[in-house]
């Protein structure tokens, strides 16, 4: 997998229900929301994520005249893994029921773990002797040994904000900046968040932004759940953003490939983590705020506005598009986000005629004698 895609697919497992790193627990304490319901809000902007990903993917691919060479075997490659080893995903199945059950976190954990060793027993080679699972203890002590200090150095970061008083102040600076103007605001706290988000865990980099940012949000008639949904997506979105990509170092660095060229790709990748908040800001119908038909409309623009966004960036659609096509569907996506009626109706029919133009170009080169 190609290093922009390893970061830029990674970052969003932060945003993928149902573990999300541990920040939807952080979530449901801040919102009071129960866990279940923060998962379901989460459920819509995650697909909308992955599917601007591969869709990126896809028309790379063809713009570039890449092929596939498994021909059904990496398919079956999976297929048979997962008849061989699937039952290793039984301690997460576990994990996931009794968070749904409404068991506090660290009890569904406790719970949980015991599920490994016996999950793996039962198939002979995936049996763990008694010294392997001490060993798997071990690494896992290990491995908290290394997050403790970043915990601590985050709880250092968040302390230093408030008790200086430099956090209100930023808060104060941003609300003022943005006055009444909700579309200021919405920018400000997207740069805001980015900044606070900047070489910080993504925990700690959530905590930060929905402290300062999450509030004003708030206060300009936004539902909480939607202002903590916005301030975690730009605060995880830090990650793959330079100068301090942090995720795009790493997969950089596995790869040899260079940095900023990574970074840079990477961002484009997931461009729609930084056009969603913003349309569930102006569409909270994303988030399942609002009537059945609300939802759906909102679902259906947006996945309009995916598909328009993709095929932009990456310069293809059924045929390869021309610069001039490129920015029209750029402009019918952006004119999606918000829900005014005429602003979508316009949008459509731009990606509309695109499509269309597109369509007639590849009969007319499929019917087009060959060159001599």
């Amino acid at each position: 997998m190609p290093p922009p895609v390893e970061a830029a697919a990674s970052t969003g497992a932060a945003i993928v229900p149902p573990v999300m790193t541990g920040i939807v627990f952080i979530m449901a304490e801040l919102t009071g929301t129960p866990y279940v319901r923060i998962m379901l809000l989460a459920i819509i902007p995650a697909v909308l994520y992955y599917a601007c990903l591969i869709l990126q993917v896809h028309f790379q691919a063809l713009r570039t005249g890449m092929q596939g060479t498994g021909q059904g075997r990496d398919v079956e490659k999976v297929r048979r893994k997962l008849l061989e080893r699937g039952h290793l995903l039984l301690p997460v199945v576990v994990l996931i029921a009794l968070l749904v059950d409404g068991y506090y976190p660290a009890t569904a954990v406790l719970w949980a773990i015991p599920c490994v060793p016996l999950s793996a027993a039962l198939r002979r080679s995936t049996r763990m002797s008694p010294g392997s699972v001490l060993q798997a203890l071990a690494e896992a002590s290990q491995e908290l040994v290394r997050i403790a200090p970043l915990c601590a150095l985050s709880g250092i970061i968040i302390v230093a904000l408030f008790q200086t008083g430099l956090g209100s102040t930023f808060s104060h600076l941003v609300s003022t900046a943005a006055g009444q103007s909700l579309l200021l605001l919405v920018v400000l706290g997207a740069l805001a968040s980015l900044v606070l988000g900047l070489g910080v865990p993504p925990t700690a980099s959530y905590l930060m932004t929905v402290l300062i940012v999450a509030p004003l949000m708030v206060k300009a008639g936004l539902p909480v759940q939607v202002a903590h949904f916005f301030s975690l997506y730009y605060a995880i979105l830090a990650f793959i953003t330079p100068p301090d990509a942090v995720g795009a170092l790493v997969a950089a660095g596995m790869a040899g490939a260079g940095f900023w060229p990574t970074s840079f790709a990477a961002m484009r990748l997931a461009v729609v983590g930084f056009v969603v908040p913003v349309a569930f800001v102006y569409r909270p119908a994303l988030l399942l705020f609002g009537t059945p038909p609300e939802i759906l409309w909102a679902l259906v623009a947006c996945v309009i506005l995916v598909a328009c966004l993709a095929a932009a960036l990456e310069g293809w659609l059924v045929v390869r598009l021309n610069s001039v096509e490129r920015i029209a569907l750029l402009g019918a996506g952006l004119a999606l986000i918000p829900p005014h009626p005429l602003a979508n109706l316009v949008a459509l029919a731009v990606a509309g005629i695109v499509l269309v133009a597109n369509l007639a170009r590849r009969t007319a080169s499929s019917h087009a004698p060959p060159r001599p």
